[in-house]
């Protein structure tokens, strides 16, 4: 039995993952507290619409950002390069600089390690487990936005700003990995630099039954299901409760949002008004049920959009009651593998680009294996190079659930700001 789970775009939300909010334990960081004249917020963020405006709680379509630049460069006076950082599932644009990134930042230009550069922070999804930086209705069509379209519009508010690919680099943290090499593959030539921690880099593994797989099981586990109960969409003591706190349900349903839609065709003027739609076409794709309730043809639909003219997305979990692999969604899932999107692109999107990796044994949801499969098939399948770091945690403190984010980020600036350095 393949589960359906349906949501709508005028629900409140029903789950956010409070530790975006918190500091690396034993590290001190503040918490946006000398961020004043550094640290610049878009009052009107770039409308990308309609790539974004019906994503599932985003109605006027914008794209979250929070935006570090040093004082030299906000009055447009010194050249500067371009560092975009992708926030883990469920975290805010203020992931990273809560976590220290203007300190560090700072710290490092005026010790002379690196030279000045504008840090772009894109928040993911703070609902559903995050949308991976995927492709669809519900989640965001981010592979049109994460490229020219957001470094342009950069380049406008930044006129300092080096307009040289050699010159901009992308990384990321959990998803945010994911959607750097994403953005890297869908974009070629955009970016030539990229790091990337721990994040959903192969999702079936290096022996293609592991990865995510093994986690189907979890999901029941977390909604105190068994293999032998498994859920129904009739009875509600018997489904999946996408409201609770739970980490890996809450994964899978941001996955299957960007991943696995229900196929039911929407079709817009792709122009928008006042944070409007204008719907002029809705079609019953194969045996779908239809996406859209309540909404008629040619009528305008946006935010807030009143609960008459609701917006409902349903979308396909990747296994069954039973926690087996129902093959018609996982396929959907494995075509945004990054592996099959590399190779169906012709394999040359990561050519010259400087890769680092960062990676631990400790890390959540099969995000340490799925790291050094993706780096080994980078470099024995595809002949690339790629500078792995492992970092581990100690006694009492763990390396995973974003404690050493504080550490990893100077990693990170420092390895692009090198490779800026030498282009």
């Amino acid at each position: 039995m393949r589960r359906t789970i349906y949501i709508s775009t005028v629900l409140a939300a029903l789950a956010v993952l409070v530790m975006a909010g918190c500091s690396d334990r034993g590290t001190n960081v503040p918490t946006r507290t000398d961020t004043f004249g550094y640290t610049w917020v878009p009052l009107s963020n770039p409308p990308f619409a309609p790539e974004l405006t019906l994503q599932r709680g985003n109605p006027n379509g914008q794209l979250k950002l929070a935006i570090w630049a040093p004082p030299q460069v906000i009055p447009g006076n010194a050249p500067a390069s371009l560092l975009l950082l992708l926030a883990p599932g469920e975290s805010s644009q203020w992931f990273y600089l809560e976590r220290g990134l203007h300190k560090i930042c700072n710290e490092m230009i005026a010790n002379g390690e690196i030279d000045p550069m504008v840090v772009v922070c894109v928040g993911n999804d703070e609902m559903f487990g995050g949308y991976f930086y995927g492709n669809s209705l519900p989640a965001g069509f981010y592979d049109e936005v994460i490229g020219d379209a957001l470094v342009d519009h950069l380049q406008f508010l930044y006129p300092s700003l080096i307009n040289n690919p050699a010159r901009r680099g992308i990384g990321g943290i959990g998803q945010g990995a994911y959607g750097a090499f994403r953005a890297a593959i869908k974009n070629p030539g955009v970016f030539t630099s990229i790091t990337a921690v721990d994040g959903p880099l192969d999702f079936d593994g290096a022996d293609g039954e592991s990865g995510f797989m093994t986690l189907f099981n979890d999901v029941l586990f977390e909604n105190g299901l068994s293999v032998a109960t498994g859920y129904s969409r009739v009875d509600p003591a018997r489904r999946i409760d996408s409201s609770s706190a739970n980490p890996v349900t809450r994964m899978f349903i941001g996955g299957s949002v960007a991943f696995s839609p229900k196929d039911t065709g929407l079709v817009s003027t792709g122009q928008r008004h006042n944070s409007t739609l204008n719907i002029i076409e809705r079609r019953q794709v194969s045996d779908t049920l239809t996406q859209i309730s309540h909404l008629l043809t040619g009528r305008i639909s946006g935010g807030p959009i009143p609960s008459t003219e609701a917006i409902r997305f349903d979308f396909n979990l990747p296994f069954d009651s039973t926690s087996k692999t129902h093959a018609p969604t996982w396929r959907r899932w494995m075509a945004n593998n990054l592996d099959t999107m590399l190779v169906k692109q012709g394999g040359s999107a990561l050519d010259n680009i400087d890769i680092w990796l960062a990676t631990t044994p400790e890390a959540r949801y099969t995000f340490h294996d799925q790291t050094v499969s993706f780096r080994d098939f980078l470099m024995d399948d595809m002949g690339l190079s790629v500078d792995t770091l492992t970092y581990m945690g100690y006694p009492g403190n763990p390396a995973h659930d974003y404690e050493y984010v504080y550490y990893l980020l100077k990693e990170m600036i420092k390895y692009h700001a090198d490779h800026f350095r030498g282009n």
